[in-house]
């Protein structure tokens, strides 16, 4: 059950990340036609300040969802309720609060936005994205059961409908009206029935949580999701100065049509982190199941599989990305919104740190690890905006990236895997280490290697962006399984593979032989 659950929250997810990236071009692609590179920056901007604002969220989410597995797991429906009454009425007072900073916020946001042209609607753009923004935590708690009993498609689904819903009213405002303020307005107004409609979902599954009787939380749960939330906070500041902070920094030293010009790698790069990230949010809850079930060798085991697939998509998506991403910016904006080779080899840098990270920090989030590692985001988030402030005055915008890859390397790519091999594993992770600057260095050298050959590709528009993904690809791929082909862990896949292919060839049989006996 534990991995039919992942399966198909994965497979559910992947779809709504398809159908979303597919939207986000064209949008984006018809929104910088329209209005220009500036109001795209100002965009990504007032995204990240609302970013920003949502640490006022303190991992309430995270707390409650992690004490919700076991009472729903055994069908303790009163405590279940107790935690969504306390989840429901903590949303309430966050979504104020945010309310209230933003808008006090207002007053400064001339000194933020650093642009060379008057944008005049600046003001009213702001408080319509964070009302988009406030409205979203009164019906986060709603979807946050969903997750933690492993019914994550469910938001998928809802997602990739009104994704497309939003999307394509939105382009439709946008062509007719030209008006950006329009279109926030249909935006609100479209997340709003999606998260109405994702509401009387969770009350048809659950309808006890209509029921008013819910007992106010004890002292004892309180005490835990406190202990929790002083981590998770932390977590959260420094995941956020990591995270959200480049934008602005950006717009601030720079100009806010450069933050434009970012986005659109930042974007992109998003997309890859956030689908593959799918995999190891969809397992989640499955992998907190495992730290009950199962032993710390097997747990070991499932995590160095978790680290293997996890290495095998950064694998080949940083080669892919390092030959081929200059060329697809090119022949989708144009050269005024290439970056230089340095500054593209710094993103997909910061892309691969990243990502490497999604299997030990699954594990920490499903264990209640968070707490063991509560001081490291407050250095990383030290350690970035220092770098990053230096950094964007000595050498621009790679400055900025710097100082995100730095601050990750710095904290989270030791700590994270020292915390969990001593406190889930009980050994040392020295071999973890090994592993993972071996896997870093054939990495780099595959791509430079497999850059070199896609530069000697002269054709010219999207033929030449997709010979150069097709020879990415291909070539790392069989890399990898060169070098990779005599471990466990790839022997592990490979079993799964074939068992799925005879899986498969013994329905097309059964299917077969059903349909000759009815024709008979």
């Amino acid at each position: 059950m534990r991995v039919k659950n992942a399966a198909i929250n994965s497979i559910f997810s992947f779809v709504q990340k398809i159908v979303e990236t597919v939207l986000s071009f064209i949008y984006r692609t018809i929104f910088i036609q329209i209005l220009g590179v500036t109001y795209l920056g100002v965009n990504g901007l007032f995204t990240n300040i609302f970013s920003v604002l949502s640490l006022m969220e303190l991992g309430v989410g995270s707390s409650i969802i992690f004490l919700l597995y076991k009472p729903l797991a055994q069908k303790q429906t009163e405590k279940i309720k107790t935690f969504m009454k306390f989840y429901s009425s903590m949303y309430r007072g966050i979504a104020l609060g945010i309310f209230v900073v933003g808008t006090i916020l207002i007053p400064f946001l001339p000194y933020i936005v650093k642009s060379d042209v008057e944008i005049p609607d600046l003001v009213p753009i702001y408080i319509l994205m964070l009302l988009n923004t406030v409205s979203s935590y009164l019906f986060a708690y709603k979807r946050s059961i969903l997750e933690a009993d492993q019914k994550a498609y469910y938001n998928s689904i809802n997602y990739s409908i009104f994704n497309v819903i939003n999307t394509v009213a939105r382009l439709i405002v946008l062509v007719i009206t030209k008006n950006f303020l329009l279109c926030l307005t249909v935006q609100i107004i479209v997340s709003l029935l999606s998260n109405i409609e994702i509401s009387l979902r969770v009350n048809k599954m659950y309808p006890y949580l209509k029921e008013k009787n819910a007992k106010k939380l004890d002292k004892r749960h309180l005490k835990i999701i406190i202990s929790r939330m002083k981590a998770i906070m932390m977590h959260k500041i420094g995941n956020i100065a990591i995270t959200s902070t480049d934008n602005i920094i950006i717009s601030s030293f720079i100009n806010v049509a450069v933050t434009g010009i970012y986005s659109n790698y930042s974007m992109i790069t998003n997309i890859i982190y956030t689908t593959v990230s799918l995999i190891f949010v969809s397992i989640t809850a499955s992998v907190g199941n495992l730290k009950v079930t199962e032993t710390r060798e097997q747990s070991e085991k499932i995590f160095n599989r978790l680290l293997f697939i996890n290495y095998f998509f950064y694998f080949v998506i940083c080669v892919t990305s390092l030959c081929m991403f200059n060329d697809f910016i090119l022949t989708w904006l144009g050269e005024d919104f290439v970056f230089s080779p340095l500054i593209v080899f710094l993103i997909v840098m910061q892309l691969y740190v990243t990502g490497m990270r999604h299997t030990p920090v699954t594990f920490i989030n499903s264990s209640g690890l968070n707490y063991n590692s509560r001081f490291k985001p407050l250095a990383e988030a030290v350690i970035n905006l220092v770098v990053s402030i230096i950094g964007v005055k000595l050498w621009g915008i790679a400055g900025v990236i710097l100082g995100t890859i730095v601050a990750y390397v710095s904290c989270s790519v030791w700590i994270e895997p020292v915390i969990l091999y001593k406190h889930w594993f009980k050994k040392s992770p020295v071999k973890y280490f090994i592993k993972y600057f071996g896997y870093l260095i054939l990495m780099l050298v595959v791509a430079f290697g497999v850059n070199k050959i896609c530069s000697l590709v002269t054709l010219s528009g999207w033929l030449n962006v997709i010979v150069k993904f097709v020879i990415a690809v291909v070539l790392s791929s069989i890399i990898f399984i060169i070098c990779f082909f005599k471990t466990d862990e790839f022997k592990y896949y490979l079993a799964i593979i074939k068992m799925m292919k005879n899986t498969v060839i013994e329905k097309i049989k059964r299917r077969g032989s059903n349909n000759g006996e009815r024709i008979n």
